[in-house]
């Protein structure tokens, strides 16, 4: 018995197994075009970013607060507000413009690994 190689998969790449409309998505140069509209630039965008996230965080301490009543519904209200103040410190942190006065001289030394 003779045994034959099996055949390469003639078909062309946008026939894949995720379907024709996936095997075009991954190859299309205009979704990292579409990803740069998502990137915050300045401290102003940062401000709006900080602000809605906030807002978010506000709303869902108030529901926390009903949902549990006392210590324990003011703590999540207070984990909720605290995530915004560390992501927002985050966000201003690296749309400052910096300047080498503000920066520590250890910062211009190579990081251990």
């Amino acid at each position: 018995m003779v045994y034959k190689s099996l055949p390469v998969n003639p078909r062309p790449p946008h026939f894949s197994a995720l379907g024709p409309h996936l095997a075009l998505l991954a190859g299309m140069k205009s979704l990292r075009s579409i990803g740069r509209l998502f990137v915050i630039k300045n401290r102003w965008e940062a401000l709006a970013v900080i602000y809605a996230l906030g807002l978010g965080a506000a709303d869902r301490g108030m529901r926390y607060l009903e949902a549990y009543p006392g210590t324990g519904g003011w703590l999540l209200f207070a984990a909720c507000t605290a995530a915004v103040f560390m992501a927002g410190a985050k966000l201003l942190e690296l749309t400052r413009r910096d300047s080498g006065l503000r920066r520590r001289k250890t910062d211009f030394l190579p990081q251990p690994r």
